[in-house]
């Protein structure tokens, strides 16, 4: 049911709708969704990706949105145990996944999210174990070369990349927000390369860089200690 919630936000959010009033509808027809319709995945291959009401096909990004949430989650809870951070990082997860799907479709980061990731790190700040200060430097590292970056580039990046970056810095700490950002840069630059490298048009197309930003700190979450390590026993 979360990923549900999840596609309610990446729908109304952007449209300035309430997230938590108001049933589930189709966005074709306007007719509600009944609950046995809302079971994550299930629902949508039962009904064959279509509505009930009108059949109008319904987005796969529904089921991949559902798919992605219950993995993630079942990550962390193996990750981080019976904890309070396995409840905390799946949210912060669950913003990132919301976040990477509005700035696929308006190439904007509302400020919303920006504010939920911070409250989660406020949080995260009181119940683990890692250092306060090493989240304030997680908060400044990443965003401020980017702020940078932007200045020079003449507004190249955009604030709502620099402020998603400060906000999960907050929550990751600077190790793991270094390694996200390296991860989602690389994979952004290949992506990036391998478009223009196709039609003409491609060359002026908008790139948003919000969601390799995501998947970048969703692999640091997981496997950043063990890159950070590595690096480590390179250099020393």
């Amino acid at each position: 049911m979360i990923g549900s919630f999840l596609n309610v936000c990446i729908y109304r959010i952007p449209n300035k709708e309430s997230i938590v009033k108001g049933a589930s509808h189709c966005t074709t027809c306007g007719e509600k969704i009944t609950k046995r319709d809302l079971v994550p995945i299930i629902s949508y291959f039962v009904l064959r990706g279509r509505c009930r009401s009108c059949k109008a096909p319904f987005s796969i990004r529904y089921a991949l949105v559902e798919f992605l949430t219950g993995i993630l989650f079942v990550l962390c809870a193996l990750k981080f145990k019976y904890t309070v951070e396995t409840i905390l990082m799946s949210l912060f997860l669950g913003a990132l996944i919301v976040m990477t799907f509005i700035d696929i479709d308006t190439m904007t980061i509302p400020d919303s999210i920006h504010i939920v990731i911070l409250i989660i790190g406020i949080v995260l700040a009181f119940v683990s174990d890692m250092p306060l200060l090493e989240r304030i430097i997680g908060f400044f590292s990443v965003s401020f070369i980017l702020f940078l970056a932007s200045v020079l580039s003449k507004g190249g990046i955009g604030g709502g990349d620099i402020k998603l970056m400060a906000v999960s810095g907050f929550v990751l700490g600077y190790k793991l927000s270094v390694v996200g950002f390296f991860i989602g840069a690389v994979l952004a630059s290949i992506f990036g390369i391998v478009v223009s490298k196709g039609k003409r048009e491609n060359l002026k197309r908008k790139i948003p860089l919000g969601p390799f930003l995501a998947v970048g700190m969703t692999v640091s979450i997981f496997v950043g200690k063990y890159i950070v390590d590595w690096y480590l026993g390179l250099v020393l």
